[in-house]
């Protein structure tokens, strides 16, 4: 018996070959990706220059090359810091220190003639005291004013003050200044609060506040004003030194001297200074420098304003599209020099040439350009990159449709046993590093120039320059890596998945699996408290329960008298507060008010006892019982004999059923017995006739038919029978513990045989533990033999009958599910009416009596029999209750 699911089989070689054209693909992708960015953002390709001189991304790296140049040449005018101090730049920075000492010394001249008192604390933190009209204000070391509380609490060095009295009805004493009247009396006010205090006061703040600032923190009364004028010169000093350290290395300096491939001189005005790096003197002629700077590739001039090449090919380099977009991107696009001779007055004359010699963000951009100028259109480019990643992306998808699917079923590798977690963030590294290196190649092959001449990757520059003209392959790789490496992490993470070992290759199953325990134990008992709350909560009469309904409602009541104290608390708080009278009368109606409702919903409740109680009976088929009505309010009484009427009614209905039922039964009973007899006679005296030498072949064929009609008469007598002792319950049930796995297997292997002549193939899945339940093992049969039956007669030939054993919370089930022959527009429920078969035109074999006795059969057994019909799919859930 096969019971296995097919698996669709999956060649390894078909994945090797698949994995092969993706990593292809996908470097490719990256390839032709990498040509065309580079031929779109550097090299303008629509036009196809013949030179990389004649691009606009070359003309914009020397138009920011020829202004540092003219930065550096500026700021090595000066040779030595003398020479800078006496520069007009040097004398601006230094108008602004002579400033501040100008006002050191205004603020020192002003609190020497203020007699004002410098106290230290014992933290070396100064604090000063004026008396200044009569009034004594306090200042911290910025200046700003304290309060006199706030100052009296210091601790300060070699100084002990007394506090003066305060007389009762002063002001507060957080007041910030203190005052002496005319008779000695002290008080306190806050003259920020009325009006401000004094300029003068005002002129003793700022003069603190700035000898603060000077130095860190340089406070009046800590050093003379000497030492805090020779703090700001050397302040002055030390700025005028970093200034002129940093005009002789900064970023201006570093691109000068890390660019080889340029030679440049630049001649400034009404001197014979030259700045330059390949021999130009100021004797020179024009022909003279444009031999030193050795070029046989471009070179160009500036004089007198204006521009002329000197070596090599001019190029009139428009925006356009390219030019719009590359200004967005990258900034400023410029065809022709963006230098402005106004910027630089003093330069007469300047010339630059390039060569490949040397390793610097030129020559890699002219290998660059090299390895991209094929005079293949860009649009070419771009389309093979979509075509080429798109096979990838398809070579992807199927490798991951069928990760871990083979001829055996789902297998997984050692590379999936890995926890996931440890795979995903490997994985993801490698591929940020991946990225990184990508886009970071990009960036200098667009803009080489901006990046490529930083010292600090002046290393990479020239690993660059020696791998320029393959770094559009380089990028492929670096591609090819990133998307394997993110195929294979999902390939993974799907082959565990389907295996259903995805949280045991984890670290977060791993740490959770012991809580699996605790958890089924944890549901457990909450199940259980759920069942007793249930059981206290709902009072069910059938069970005698009825005294648990009593206490609830009792106990309702409890909380109702409990919830009236609040109110003979509010009528007590009367009572007490002096109007007694109306207190007292709150008092008696709420008691009451209790007494009769108290009452009330003890009658109420007793009464709805009883009727819940005769409804009960009524339940469980105590139909004559009556109900107590005493007492009972005319409402709840009109309720009761409702109840009684309906009491009356169903006994009669029941009276009238049972007496129908048993007629029917007696009916088919003696009809059955009527015809057995018969019957019995026709089957043998066909039987005899069969062993006669009959020798006319009509006659043969005539006893035939006469013994299959016969027979199937009998089979449908003992199906009408066994149809009525099972509707009836007249069967007797003998109930016992059975494995429903066990038994499915049984039944299946029984029928395989029978109906793989109908090209019908059965398929049986069961559970990894068993399940039990409580059944009629001889019942049971019965009801798969009828449900077997009835799949070899209406299945469709050539499917497959799927079998299933699944356990719930109640009920084992065993699921039949097969694809009838015949369309199936009728009702589950007429189904397992009697007489009632799947085809409507009555012309296969069957009684209709099978599915109706394999529900009676069931029902018998405490279970159930279901029903389900989707198009031509038909389901059948046999439910039999869990031991």
């Amino acid at each position: 018996m096969d019971t296995k699911l097919k698996n669709i089989k999956h060649g390894k070689g078909m994945k090797i070959a698949a994995l092969a054209v993706a990593i292809l693909m996908f470097f490719l992708a990256g390839n032709f990706a990498s040509l065309f960015i580079k031929g779109f953002m550097n090299f303008n390709a629509f036009e196809h220059p013949t030179d990389v001189t004649q691009t606009a991304v070359f003309r914009s790296a020397m138009n920011v090359y020829i202004q540092q140049i003219f930065n550096v040449g500026e700021s090595s005018e000066y040779q030595t810091f003398n020479e800078y101090l006496e520069s007009p730049e040097a004398q601006s920075y230094s108008d602004r220190y002579y400033k501040d000492m100008e006002m050191a010394e205004a603020a020192y001249k002003l609190l020497d003639e203020s007699d004002i008192e410098v106290y230290v604390d014992t933290q070396n933190r100064y604090r000063y005291a004026l008396t200044y009209r009569n009034v004594r204000y306090f200042f911290s070391y910025d200046g700003s004013l304290l309060s006199r509380d706030e100052f009296y609490g210091y601790e300060f060095v070699d100084y002990e003050f007394t506090k003066p009295h305060v007389d009762e009805g002063t002001q507060a004493t957080t007041a910030l200044a203190v005052a002496n009247d005319n008779e000695g009396t002290i008080s306190y006010y806050d003259p920020s609060g009325s009006g401000g205090w004094p300029a003068y006061i005002g002129d003793i703040t700022d003069a603190l506040a700035r000898l603060s600032n000077i130095g860190g923190y340089t406070c009046y009364g800590e050093g003379t004003k000497e030492e805090t004028l020779a703090v700001i010169e050397n302040e002055r000093i030390q700025y005028l030194q970093d200034q002129y350290s940093w005009s002789l290395n900064n970023y201006s300096t570093h691109v000068v001297n890390s660019v080889k491939s340029i030679n440049y001189a630049v001649k400034y005005k009404n001197s014979d200074r030259i700045f330059t790096n390949c021999g130009v003197t100021s004797a020179d002629t024009q022909e003279q420098i444009i031999k030193k700077l050795g070029s046989t590739i471009w070179a160009e001039g500036f004089k007198d304003g204006k521009y002329q090449v000197l070596v090599g090919k001019s190029r009139n380099l428009t925006n356009g599209v390219y030019g719009m977009l590359h200004d967005a991107l990258f900034g400023s696009y410029a065809s022709k020099c963006i230098m402005d001779f106004a910027e630089f007055p003093n330069i007469e004359a300047a010339y630059f040439a390039f060569s490949d010699l040397g390793t610097d963000a030129f020559t890699v951009m002219e290998k660059s350009f090299n390895s991209y100028n094929q005079r293949i259109p860009l649009t070419a480019y771009l389309a093979l990159a979509l075509i080429c990643f798109l096979v990838a992306a398809a070579m992807c998808i199927y490798l991951l449709s069928s990760a871990g699917k083979t001829a055996d079923g789902i297998k997984i590798n050692f590379f999936d046993k890995v926890p996931f977690e440890i795979n995903w963030v490997l994985g993801l590294a490698v591929m940020v590093a991946a990225a990184f290196a990508a886009v970071f190649g990009v960036i200098l092959e667009v803009e080489p120039f901006s990046y490529a001449t930083q010292s600090t990757i002046e290393l990479i520059n020239t690993v660059l320059y020696s791998f320029c003209a393959s770094m559009n392959l380089i990028e492929g790789i670096l591609v090819a890596i990133f998307f394997m490496i993110w195929t294979g992490l999902n390939a993974s993470l799907i082959r565990n998945i389907r295996n259903k070992t995805f949280f045991r290759h984890s670290i977060v199953g791993w740490v959770f699996k012991p809580l699996g325990w605790l958890f089924k134990k944890l549901k457990i008992w909450v199940k259980r408290t759920v069942g007793k709350i249930r059981y206290i909560v709902n009072c069910d009469y059938s069970k005698g329960q009825s005294t648990k309904f009593k206490v609830l409602a009792i106990t309702a009541v409890i909380a109702f008298v409990l919830a009236t104290a609040i109110y003979y608390f509010f009528a007590g708080v009367l009572m007490f507060s002096g109007d007694e009278f109306f207190g007292f009368l709150l008092w008696i109606i709420g008691i009451l008010g209790d007494v009769a409702i108290i009452v009330f919903v003890v009658i109420l409740i007793t009464s709805q006892d009883r009727i819940m109680a005769a409804v009960s009976d009524m339940r469980k088929g105590e139909l004559t019982r009556g109900i107590d009505k005493k007492y009972m309010p005319p409402f709840m009484s009109r309720f009761a004999d409702d109840i009684l009427f309906m009491q009356d009614g169903l006994q009669n209905a029941v009276d009238s059923a049972v007496k129908d039922q048993r007629m029917k039964a007696e009916l088919i009973t003696n009809v059955s017995h009527d015809l057995k007899t018969p019957l019995t006679s026709i089957v043998n005296y066909v039987d005899l006739l069969k062993k006669c030498e009959i020798e006319d072949e009509t006659a043969q064929r005539y006893v035939s038919i006469l013994d299959e009609k016969a027979q199937r008469m009998k089979k449908l007598i003992e199906d009408l029978v066994e149809a009525s002792k099972a509707s009836s319950g007249a069967m007797e049930i003998h109930s016992v513990k059975l494995n429903l796995c066990e038994f499915a297997t049984q039944a299946v292997g029984e029928h395989e045989d029978e109906l793989k002549k109908y090209n019908i193939e059965l398929v049986l899945k069961l559970p990894e533990e068993p399940v039990m339940v409580i059944a009629d093992a001889q019942k049971t049969s019965r009801i798969a033999e009828n449900l077997f039956s009835n799949i070899r007669k209406y299945a469709l030939e050539g499917t497959r009958v799927y079998i299933d054993v699944a356990a719930g919370a109640e009920y084992g089930s065993i699921i039949f599910k097969n694809i009838s022959k015949h369309p199936l527009d009728i009702s589950p429920d007429e189904l397992t009416q009697r007489f009632v078969r799947g085809d409507a035109s009555r012309s296969g074999e069957g009684s209709g009596l099978g599915l109706s006795i394999a529900k009676d059969l069931c029902e018998l057994q405490n279970g159930r029999l279901g029903l389900q019909i989707d198009g031509d799919l038909f389901k059948a859930i046999v439910a039999l209750p869990i031991a």
